[in-house]
């Protein structure tokens, strides 16, 4: 027998065992989301995610799976419905309780008659009767309402029950079919312990509570980026301190441990979502990282991250979806790499998409300018580039563009640059003296009131 097809196939078993339990935790994590908050924006998201977030290639193709899916997916249908019928029972009920009212005020038309004594304990009489009925109609309503919130409540019981039965049963199909090891498995327990864990916020505490459970987290890859970034955060609080050149020791201890699990999270992740925020995010802490440490290194290595920096970059965009942020940051990150043509790129995108467009603006028609400076051929081309972006901005908020190719100079350039930086600090003192203005205007309204009520006070008042 071949040994290398041995060790393949051993391999590929590990890895759809993997893939199986992280599908189950998902699984779980969404059950554990719906179950605890019981929110009606987190069922959103959980809808969302399982219909148009889920990688349908790469998930592991097994029923019982897919009768998991199935009932995540209508347990959001019914609590959607159960919103909306406890809305109605309310109204309902509102309802009910303005006519009760209604119906216990006496018709005057039947008791204003007879003589004024006669008039009055009739009177009396009525309204007491009318309490007494208003009572015990509020108090059948009342009853009506509990009965009715009891059937719903028992509804969301039995669909709770139903929830976590199927999904008890998925884990045992999943762990009998892929006979993966049961420490892969989450249970509700362990997640709302780690959900605990990252809102703690004190950064080292935070990062050995992590530290302590990370056992049980080998088939949730998500949990070793929050894990990483824990250790980003006990960093930054070092940084922080006073005595920075003490803390030396401690910042490059996390830094590698951030390292290290930044890149544990990449090693582990399996393409289960389509769009993956978390290893977009992931991806660009990581690179941060690694510019912020090339200063600091070989330069033979520094190649090497060079390389890897751009691929996280690549990455970060390929999961992001439609998530602007990550591309503005991954924009920054190719111009401090000098890969200007995949910056512009995805500045343009950003203005189109009206995404912090002034700033975008400025950035990109500063960019323009510069490579038709160091690249004559670039002005016609760029030329046309600067128009186009006029029609997606104020063209106040764009550098200045030049009248012909003899004016594209570097001294030219650096005086556009001065007076435009000029032309906007002038307009942002402009903006902050109306804003002042109209501040102290209604300032002097609020005192000018002030001293007119005191003038009018009585000198009982005057005191108060």
């Amino acid at each position: 027998m071949n040994p290398i097809k041995v060790n393949q196939d051993k391999s590929i078993c590990e890895h759809d065992q993997l893939k199986a339990a992280y599908a189950l935790n998902l699984c779980t994590v969404s059950v554990s989301q719906i179950v605890d908050y019981k929110d009606l924006n987190v069922l959103e998201q959980e809808y969302e995610l399982i219909l148009n977030n889920l990688n349908l290639h790469n998930m592991p193709k097994d029923q019982a799976l897919l009768h998991i899916l199935r009932q995540i997916l209508d347990t959001v249908t019914f609590f959607r419905i159960y919103e909306g019928d406890k809305m109605m029972l309310e109204k309902k009920y509102q309802q009910k309780i303005k006519n009760a009212i209604w119906n216990a005020i006496p018709s005057f038309a039947l008791i204003a008659v007879g003589e004024p004594y006669t008039f009055a304990i009739s009177m009396i009489a009525s309204v007491g009767m009318g309490y007494m009925n208003y009572r015990k109609e509020k108090a059948n309503i009342l009853t009506e309402r509990e009965e009715q919130e009891w059937t719903l409540q028992r509804s969301a019981i039995e669909q709770f029950n139903a929830l976590r039965r199927e999904l008890f049963d998925t884990a045992w199909r999943l762990s009998d079919s892929y006979k993966f090891d049961d420490k892969y498995r989450l249970t509700e327990s362990q997640i709302s312990q780690y959900n605990s864990i990252l809102m703690d916020s004190i950064p080292l505490r935070k990062y050995e509570r992590l530290d302590s459970i990370k056992d049980n987290f080998e088939a949730y890859p998500p949990f070793w980026y929050y894990f990483a970034n824990a250790a980003m955060d006990v960093v930054n609080v070092y940084k922080n301190e006073t005595a920075f050149d003490d803390n030396i020791s401690a910042i490059n201890k996390y830094t590698q441990l951030a390292e290290q699990n930044y890149q544990k999270y990449l090693d582990k992740d399996i393409d289960l979502l389509r769009n993956n925020y978390i290893r977009s995010a992931c991806d660009l802490e990581y690179a941060a990282l690694l510019l912020d440490s090339l200063p600091r290194i070989e330069d033979n290595e520094k190649k090497l991250r060079l390389c890897k920096i751009n691929y996280l970059i690549d990455d970060a965009i390929k999961h992001c979806g439609s998530k602007l942020d990550i591309l503005q940051i991954a924009s920054v990150y190719y111009l401090r790499l000098n890969k200007t043509e995949e910056a512009t790129k995805h500045l343009r995108k950003l203005i189109i998409e009206n995404y912090n467009t002034k700033t975008n603006s400025q950035l990109l028609s500063l960019i323009y300018l510069q490579e038709a400076v160091f690249d004559n051929k670039k002005f016609i081309p760029n030329t046309l580039k600067y128009k186009e972006l006029i029609q997606f901005t104020d063209r106040m908020n764009l550098i200045p563009w030049v009248d012909s190719e003899k004016e594209l100079t570097k001294e030219h350039l650096r005086n556009i640059n001065e007076l435009f930086l000029n032309n906007q600090k002038d307009q942002l003192f402009s903006y902050l003296e109306a804003i002042v203005n109209t501040i102290f205007h209604k300032e002097i309204i609020s005192y000018n009131k002030e001293l007119y009520n005191r003038h009018n006070m009585d000198e009982s008042d005057a005191f108060f």
